[in-house]
């Protein structure tokens, strides 16, 4: 392990640490969008299936007396229900694959995070960070929702 330490001290600097917060921040942005779309996607396709549902209720049904009647299915009826299967299977099928680079992102973000807690604290130590210096890593790492059991304290 201290041979692996002394390595990451030669081979990586400030510019490579602030480098790779800046990925990571980037990536969190667009894991962010992905989070955004998939929620906006969901309710659009609620807004939809909702608005088909009282089209039909209040095209399709009448009162008899204290009773709701319901005419039978029409041909637009079952093409409004045909409408909104293939609607939602479409969208389904969209939301998945956001969701599935959601995933991939995230799994990005969480190596970045893990491998710039691993060498901070190394290079912090090397470089002799400022306390400032040391805060502003902390915040920008704090960003990311993703504990660890590997998290250090760079302040001591």
């Amino acid at each position: 392990m201290e041979k692996r330490n002394e390595s990451i001290k030669e081979s990586v600097n400030s510019k490579d640490v602030d480098e790779m917060l800046k990925l990571a921040e980037k990536l969190k942005v667009d894991y962010e969008k992905r989070s955004n779309i998939i929620v906006q996607s969901r309710i659009f396709e609620l807004v939809v299936a909702l608005s088909l549902i009282l089209f039909y209720f209040f095209n399709f049904t009448h009162l008899a007396g204290d009773k709701i009647l319901f005419s039978p299915l029409g041909p637009i009826s079952v093409m409004n229900i045909l409408f909104l299967l293939i609607f939602v299977f479409f969208f389904e099928i969209q939301v998945w694959r956001i969701q599935k680079n959601k995933n991939q992102l995230k799994r990005s973000i969480n190596a970045a995070v893990e491998t710039l807690r691993e060498i901070g604290e190394l290079i912090s130590k090397e470089e002799k960070w400022s306390y400032l210096k040391k805060m502003e890593f902390r915040i920008r790492i704090s960003q990311f929702d993703i504990h660890s059991e590997n998290t250090f304290t760079l302040i001591r």
